[in-house]
C-alpha cells in the first residue's frame, strides 16, 4: 500500500473560502436558491470547486458556508465554517458595501491598502 507522503495535500486560504462562501451567497440571491457547490478562480489563476455546506436564500437574502480545508498545512482555521451573508440594498441599487462579521478583525493603522476602521479583509479576496 503506497503512503501520500505528509505535507504535500495542498488546501485553500481563508480569503479564497470566505469568496467562495460570498459567491455562493450571490448566486443564491439572484438564482433564489444557493448552489451545492461553486467554482471560483484562484489568484493564480486556477479554477476550483468549493463545496457549500449549508446555504439559504429567501428572496431578498441568501446565507451560505463553506468549510475552509487547509490541507496538510497547519492553520489554526482549518475546518472554520467560513460565512457569507448578502441582501438586496433598495436604497442603493447595484452597490455592494462590504462589511466584517463575526471574526473578522478592524483595519486600526494605515499601511495594508485598506481603509482604517473597515473590515480586515485583504484586497485579492475582496476583488473575488
Amino acid at each position: 500500500m503506497d503512503k501520500k507522503p505528509k505535507g504535500t495535500r495542498k488546501g485553500f486560504t481563508t480569503g479564497a473560502c470566505s469568496a467562495a462562501a460570498a459567491r455562493a451567497a450571490v448566486l443564491g440571491l439572484i438564482q433564489g436558491s444557493v448552489p451545492g457547490e461553486v467554482e471560483c478562480d484562484l489568484p493564480n489563476g486556477e479554477r476550483v470547486r468549493f463545496s457549500v455546506s449549508e446555504g439559504q436564500s429567501d428572496g431578498f437574502s441568501a446565507h451560505a458556508v463553506v468549510i475552509k480545508d487547509a490541507g496538510d498545512d497547519p492553520d489554526v482555521t482549518d475546518k472554520a465554517a467560513l460565512t457569507a451573508d448578502v441582501r438586496w440594498l433598495p436604497d442603493a441599487p447595484g452597490a455592494v458595501r462590504l462589511k466584517g462579521g463575526e471574526g473578522v478583525g478592524t483595519v486600526t493603522m494605515p499601511g495594508l491598502g485598506l481603509e482604517v476602521g473597515g473590515p480586515a479583509i485583504n484586497p485579492v479576496p475582496r476583488r473575488n
